[in-house]
């Protein structure tokens, strides 16, 4: 099942139906900005072994068009970076596009969204999968909406849907579709303190992955397994479809006026089907004769399986005029382009701080650890099983009106279970951007 047949057009299907519903706007902006950025990164591909650095620059033309109603907002924003480096092999032009309608009513609220990113593997697998070390074209197209019900000043209802089609033009990165769905009552007690429960399902479909797998013919010599004969290869393609219903109880507390509190805890009931293809019999054939055996990774032993996953949402957040300080731990069901639905832990750590009026230094870090929640298609689980850490500090300083400077630091470290050693890489980028007035006109 294809979730777009047709990716533009998709889009350009929810331009209409928002261009449709605001024929009466009378307010509209526009924000162009433009950004050059220089960066060297001395392991780009994020190994253990055999490290090799990067340098090259970007260039990011980017718009950003509101319109805007008394109770309603169109929103698009584009961004187009053009990237140029020593290595060649490694030059890329990506989209990022994002299309949002919001309406607020007195008892109402709907937002409904579009977006596409059009990268590269470099860029996406930094928390995903970690592949990073072979650049290759990453696409991914979402569709969605959320919206709320208010029934008075106490109790509203929350509901959201979305669709992600996740693409890869690469060899051992798998397409899929991931559908989600929360359906949540919210109960404010005091200003201060709310209470949720939420219904949640999602389903993760992945694309069919070919393998070769190689059988051998053997005889039983006492004991002893003689091969007969050369290994046999055989061609097989396998599809699965992960379908996940839960539930979550959620608070939200302010503590005071600078400090906030959220946590939600639930739980996740989880069913794998695998859809196998086997034209020339293998399986068949290996489950008949026990001494016909594979000789690497195959299909053919794999079962339907079932888990329960509990889901941790866990977020603090305090600020000031000067100062932001957020920590977050999160554990939750994710799809990855390895083939399989993975149980993502992590631990986000951020802070700003404004030095002057022209100048903000930030830092934001995140340790995370990904779990393989069931086999994956085309190898070990030890090579999905991983942890990981990301951080940058970086300073923002506005030396001219309309002009902005920043120097990034940035750190990434993996440990795959697979591997002994932890891949560890620094890079530092230095950037310009230039944000001319916003132009603004009503009709």
């Amino acid at each position: 099942m294809k979730l777009f047949t047709n990716k533009i057009l998709a889009l350009a299907a929810a331009g209409a139906l928002i261009n449709a519903a605001v024929v009466d706007a009378t307010e509209y902006a526009l924000e162009p900005s433009v950004k050059v950025s220089t960066e060297h990164n001395n392991n780009y591909r994020l190994q253990v072994d055999n490290t090799e650095s990067l340098f090259g620059y970007t260039v990011t033309p980017s718009i950003n068009g509101q319109i805007n109603e008394e109770n309603w907002n169109v929103a698009l924003d584009i961004d187009l970076d053009f990237s140029r480096f020593n290595r060649t092999e490694l030059n890329t032009d990506d989209q990022n596009v994002n299309l949002s309608y919001v309406k607020q009513g007195e008892t109402y609220y709907v937002n409904v969204f579009a977006g596409l990113v059009r990268d590269t593997t470099r860029t996406s697998e930094i928390e995903d999968s970690g592949r990073v070390g072979i650049v290759d074209r990453h696409e991914n197209y979402s569709l969605g909406t959320s919206s709320a019900y208010i029934f008075d000043e106490s109790n509203r209802l929350n509901f959201s849907v979305s669709a992600v089609e996740s693409k890869y033009d690469a060899i051992g990165r798998t397409d899929y579709q991931y559908f989600q769905g929360q359906l949540g009552w919210e109960h404010t007690l005091t200003e201060k303190l709310s209470l949720s429960v939420i219904a949640n399902t999602s389903i993760i479909k992945y694309e069919p992955v070919d393998a070769l797998v190689a059988f051998q013919q053997t005889i039983n010599f006492f004991g002893q397994l003689i091969p007969i004969g050369d290994p046999e290869i055989f061609q097989q393609s396998r599809e699965s479809t992960t379908d996940s219903a839960g539930w979550t109880a959620q608070i939200d507390y302010k503590l005071t006026e600078k400090l906030k509190f959220t946590a939600s805890y639930g739980e996740s009931d989880t069913e794998t089907s695998y859809e196998i293809s086997d034209p020339e019999n293998a399986c068949s054939r290996a489950e008949q004769d026990p001494l016909f055996i594979p000789l690497n990774f195959n299909f053919c032993s794999l079962v339907d399986p079932e888990s329960s996953v509990a889901n941790w949402d866990v977020n603090t957040e305090w600020a000031n005029e000067r100062q932001e300080l957020s920590l977050t731990y999160s554990n939750s069901l994710q799809p990855s382009s390895d083939g399989v639905v993975i149980e993502s832990e992590r631990v986000r750590l951020k802070w700003a701080y404004a030095i002057t009026q022209h100048g903000r230094i930030a830092f934001d870090s995140t340790w995370g650890e990904n779990k393989a929640l069931d086999e994956p298609l085309n190898s070990d689980v030890s090579s999905v099983n991983r942890t990981f850490l990301n951080a940058v500090i970086r300073y923002r300083h506005r030396f001219a009106e309309r002009w902005y400077a920043n120097v990034a630091l940035r750190y990434n470290n993996q440990e795959r279970e697979i591997f002994s050693g932890v891949a560890e890489s620094g890079a530092i980028e230095v950037s310009v951007k230039y944000q001319p007035v916003q132009q603004s006109w009503s009709r």
